[in-house]
């Protein structure tokens, strides 16, 4: 009886070990859900920001096959409204992607690369004018006109790209990492200026100091970029990588943050991720669901403290986790110290792509309330 007895309370013990028990009730931060996308849910889309205002771009989803779209929607979070803005498709060679790269300065946004129908990659790229009007044709063939206004700009010199990490900082737009069909994953770097003389735009950045990836994320803390994760090979890439542009080039612009800050995280899985969102609120940073190492959607939220920690490395918590379904290739924003996350996909069935938006505050303390 006594040995029966001792099984049980270990067996008890050892759940207690590795359950993850917490609630998002334990935890800091308050997700709320506003209004869904006005258009079929989509995964692999991608945001960037003018004004306050939040534009997505492109995506692929899913109505009885495969899509890949082109179109252009603006979201106003004061209003927490959709409009529609001018499609990619002002000439017939421009095609619908996903996973592309994008990114916004002084008022104009840039988007490129990605992935598209039959297999294609791409590595154009295009300067949107949120001022600007075209005219379309609508479902009837009747023309009407939209706001904004796409033109081609320089191409990405680094190949047929897609699932890069991109971003802007002091009014350089910044595009590596990636996969092609030619060369797999990647770890090289480019820098846009839109200053520059045309076909001038792109000029090389030293490549990352680490390992090449795929679906990698990054968020910008201070005029530091932090890139995270991704895969390569497979397999997870489990390291944190800090960049500071301001450096002159060199070694010292790239730094390991190191895999230790979070070996006993790296041990369960909990962090090993790709095609994540990220973002940055009031200093910190913040990484949410994606695709694990061993495949799967995840809704985990974990903030990371920079300069904290053993030797000033950084530190990460976990916080509240997303109260939408688990997914991955959704995208995110910022607007006035708010973190926004939409779209997503968990699959490829139409069910599985994602029309939501999700608004997340890390200073609140969790309210069941999903809705504001």
């Amino acid at each position: 009886m006594k040995n029966k007895l001792a099984s049980a309370l270990l067996v008890f013990t050892v759940a207690l070990t590795f359950c993850n028990c917490e609630k998002n009730s334990d935890l800091l931060g308050n997700w709320r859900t506003l209004s869904s996308l006005n258009a079929r849910g989509r995964g692999g889309a991608t945001c960037f920001v003018i004004d306050d205002k939040a534009y997505i771009v492109g995506g692929s989803g899913y109505y009885k096959t495969i899509e890949y779209y082109k179109e252009t929607w603006q979201f106003n979070p004061d209003t927490r409204s959709w409009t529609e803005y001018a499609p990619i498709d002002t000439a017939s060679h421009i095609k619908g992607r996903m996973n592309g790269a994008g990114f916004a300065i002084k008022g104009k946004g840039y988007y490129g690369t990605g992935y598209g129908k039959d297999a294609t990659y791409f590595n154009d790229f295009y300067e949107f004018d949120p001022e600007g009007t075209t005219k379309v044709l609508d479902v009837n063939g009747k023309v009407k006109e939209l706001p904004g206004e796409w033109t081609v700009t320089d191409s990405f010199p680094g190949g047929k790209v897609t699932a890069t990490i991109s971003f802007a900082l002091n009014d350089i737009g910044y595009v590596g990492t990636g996969y092609s069909k030619e060369l797999g994953a990647s770890n090289t770097f480019y820098s846009y200026n839109p200053d520059n003389a045309d076909g001038e735009k792109w000029s090389v950045v030293e490549n990352i100091n680490a390992a090449k990836r795929q679906g990698g994320s990054v968020f910008i803390i201070d005029g530091y970029v932090y890139i995270f994760g991704g895969v390569n090979n497979g397999i997870a890439v489990e390291d944190l990588e800090r960049f500071n542009p301001a450096e002159p080039k060199g070694d010292y612009r790239w730094f390991k943050i190191s895999q230790d800050l979070y070996d006993d995280y790296r041990r369960s899985g909990e962090l090993q991720r790709q095609r994540a969102v990220a973002f940055s609120v009031n200093g910190r940073g913040y990484l949410c669901c994606g695709s694990g190492s061993a495949g799967g959607a995840k809704n985990d939220t974990w903030e990371y403290i920079p300069f904290a920690g053993s030797e000033g490395r950084g530190k990460w918590i976990k916080v509240a986790s997303f109260e939408g379904s688990n997914r991955y290739n959704a995208c995110s924003f910022v607007v006035n110290n708010t973190a926004y996350v939409l779209c997503g996909q968990n699959g490829t069935s139409e069910s599985s792509y994602y029309d939501d938006v999700w608004s997340f505050d890390p200073t609140q303390d969790y309210d069941e309330k999903k809705y504001k």
